[in-house]
């Protein structure tokens, strides 16, 4: 079987899979929990500390690491599943599209669209 059919399939089977699974997580998942630094209050004394200690840089470095563990937990997970199978299986049939317009184009033409050696001269 070709490889861009095989990849087609997989970005089919992905695509599926995925989205199947982000439906069951959303669906079994409970709401997301209040975090510790909800209250904003606490949130501002907890930036003002950090800021102290570490500059804004490590505000923001704290920040992301807040926001990237959040996509992990509860529903969130869910819409984070769901747009990585999305993404992969587009990924999965960009592949399998270039490879066969690759192909295409070298049945066309003819031609071998690697770089070719130079004949060797032995001198």
């Amino acid at each position: 079987m070709p490889l861009p059919v095989l990849l087609n399939r997989a970005a089919v089977a992905v695509l599926a899979i995925g989205l199947l699974a982000s439906v069951a997580i959303f669906m079994t998942a409970g709401p997301d929990q209040a975090g510790l630094l909800d209250d904003d209050a606490a949130r501002r004394q907890y930036e003002f500390e950090l800021e102290k200690i570490g500059g804004k840089a490590a505000v923001l470095a704290a920040d992301f690491a807040n926001w990237f563990g959040s996509l992990w937990h509860g529903r969130t997970l869910a819409f984070t599943v769901a747009i990585l199978s999305v993404l992969i299986a587009g990924a999965c049939a960009w592949v399998a599209r270039e490879i066969a317009l690759h192909a295409s184009h070298e049945a066309a033409h003819g031609e071998d669209s690697r770089p070719q050696q130079p004949p060797r001269r032995d001198g």
